[in-house]
């Protein structure tokens, strides 16, 4: 086959005179972000956020589509290109309708992902629930025991009747943690925090998951800092905070009491240690302390904190930005892009009340029984493919905002759940027509298809068609190439394998 010779980015390729221009910037190991695109179906050009510069014509032409033509010259990074991709994006966040993160995870200081613990709670998973608080909480039983619990107040169900129990809830699920958390792979880089507080105790737990060794410097004779207070009043039983230190000492974090910590002492350690994180309190001998490129500060040092749990969140932030100083990413916690919904309105707000139990709040302590049936009031307001949305990680890389095009009234919410195994959320679609192809592509009737027109164009099944009925047979193929959380399994299980 002939083959025709263009230039990208300054480099000359030679390609069949058939190949697209993706297909040509894929052959010098260009990769261009997509989201409508997919190598087995043809072309559709909705999206526009592969559009590359045309240097001879000045347009911006969509690379998906557009066939190679001898001579072409193209850019596919300059800030003309860059600057158009964004403006794509932003558009398409401007009619997304939906959270990345619930309410209620977005106002938790240590960022737990409380819709994932009581969608196992519903499910009677509770060693799973288990696994993910300990997993997800630097001191869970101290954390479950003292935190004032900012999610309820954050909860949408508390606009219909009341918020979800999901104090209640950590506190059931946490007496059956089991404490015996496993030794993992010390690596020879050494951190050091000073300060053996709540603040402290969390930044050496998140340093310790990112595989440092750890050693905490403590100026008293007992670890725990102000908790030792709430021990004291009687807001945290003894035997918890006992549980949690001890969970950290197994972990193979090593604590080192009547240790006093001056400014010499820390010049010391900052040369001997990658990473050093002051956690001490406003008053310590350190006097003060400024943050520089190997050490990080937390804790009310820094700031007063409202409580042990929000000190415990000041250190987690700082145990992440003195990790990235030694070059360690922990995936799904960087700070990302969020689309929220906002305020809903009241037909919104049923759509996901569709989903939940109609009961009431439980009240007092709950039992597994009790629980089950609490847990199941959760609106599920979340995304189930907040971490593996292309929308959001392309938005994230090209740093699209997601208010800049309001363009008044935005999408409304609405959830289809009539199919047994999957959910499909039309205010999430970005009308990218992948799956609407597939089905075309597998001959699959009725399959899904576009409905409306202009403006108001959506995706959907066939007037007189169910969704169960439209994805018989292509169900698993559109959901695993579905760029958004438009439609996913209702098994979160499957969706964490889904790209």
């Amino acid at each position: 086959m002939e083959q025709i010779q263009i230039s990208i980015d300054g480099r000359e390729v030679s390609v069949p005179r058939t190949a697209t221009v993706l297909e040509a910037a894929d052959a010098l190991g260009i990769e261009l972000p997509t989201l409508c695109h997919r190598p087995e179906l043809p072309p559709f050009t909705s999206c526009m956020v592969c559009a590359v510069h045309d240097l001879d014509s000045g347009a911006m032409i969509p690379a998906c589509s557009t066939r190679v033509a001898k001579g072409m010259r193209l850019a596919t990074g300059d800030e003309e290109t860059l600057a158009f991709r964004r403006d794509a994006l932003e558009l398409l966040f401007s009619e997304h309708a939906g959270d990345c993160k619930a309410p209620c995870r977005l106002v938790c200081p240590l960022e737990f992902d409380a819709p994932a613990f009581l969608r196992y709670s519903g499910e009677r998973e509770w060693g799973a629930a288990a696994d993910l608080l300990e997993a997800g909480l630097p001191l869970p039983r101290t954390v479950v025991a003292l935190c004032p619990a900012p999610c309820e107040k954050a909860c949408r169900r508390g606009r219909h009747d009341t918020a979800v129990a999901i104090g209640a809830m950590e506190r059931l699920v946490a007496g059956q943690l089991s404490g015996a958390d496993p030794v993992d792979a010390v690596s020879d880089v050494k951190a050091v925090v000073v300060g053996a507080g709540p603040a402290g105790l969390a930044a050496a737990w998140k340093l310790r998951a990112f595989g440092f060794a750890v050693f905490v410097l403590e100026r008293a004779s007992a670890v725990g800092g102000s908790l030792l207070e709430c021990v004291r009043d009687g807001s945290l039983p003894a035997s918890d905070l006992s549980s949690d230190i001890t969970a950290l000492r197994l972990r193979g974090i090593q604590f080192r009491c009547d240790t006093t910590v001056t400014e010499a002492d820390l010049s010391c350690l900052a040369e001997t240690a990658a990473i050093v994180v002051v956690a001490t309190g406003a008053e310590s001998e350190l006097g003060a302390v400024e943050p520089s490129s190997g050490v990080v500060l937390c804790g009310d040092i820094v700031k007063r904190n409202r409580s042990p749990v929000h000190a415990m969140g000041s250190g987690l932030r700082a145990a992440r930005e003195a990790a990235a100083l030694c070059g360690h990413v922990e995936r799904g916690v960087r700070e990302r892009l969020h689309c929220t919904l906002g305020t809903l309105v009241e037909d919104e707000l049923a759509e996901f009340l569709a989903g939940a139990s109609s009961a009431p709040r439980a009240a007092g302590e709950l039992s597994p029984s009790s629980g089950e049936e609490e847990a199941r009031r959760c609106l599920r307001c979340d995304c189930r493919s907040a971490v593996d949305c292309r929308l959001r990680t392309l938005g994230e890389e090209y740093g699209a905002g997601n208010r800049r095009f309001p363009g008044g009234e935005r999408l409304g919410v609405r959830i289809v759940r009539e199919h047994p195994d999957l959910v499909f959320e039309a205010g999430k679609c970005i009308r990218c027509g992948i799956c609407v192809r597939i089905c075309q592509a597998a001959d699959n009737e009725p399959g899904l298809d576009f409905l409306g027109r202009g403006f108001n164009v959506a995706v959907g099944p066939p007037i007189g068609a169910s969704l169960a009925e439209a994805l018989q047979k292509n169900a698993a193929a559109c959901i695993a190439a579905c760029p958004t959380g438009a439609l996913c399994w209702k098994d979160d299980k499957k969706n964490s394998e889904k790209k």
